[in-house]
């Protein structure tokens, strides 16, 4: 059922519940969110589980140590994803 919900707050949420994963793996996590991103109608649930399901995906990918960032993408034209490789 759709409601009205803050996605700073449940993205905070969802990161809240992933929080003794990643301590286990020894991941940091920094988190750049703006101060209010405001309100969307969508599914509290499937919307925590989305974002839990990002964190999850990049808990799988990082070793040991690494650091997982999740910033807000809202005042940004387009999402972007790049990949770098190092070549020796």
């Amino acid at each position: 059922e759709l409601e009205s919900i803050d996605v700073g707050t449940a993205i905070q949420e969802a990161i809240a519940g992933a929080r003794a994963q990643l301590d286990e793996k020894g991941l940091s996590l920094d988190l750049e969110l703006e101060p209010d991103m405001g309100t969307i109608e969508a599914d509290p649930n499937a919307f925590r589980q989305i974002v839990s399901n990002l964190i999850s995906n990049a808990y799988k990918a990082s070793p040991v140590g690494a650091a997982i960032r999740v910033e807000d993408a809202i005042h940004m034209p387009r999402w972007f994803v790049t990949r770098r490789h190092r070549v020796p």
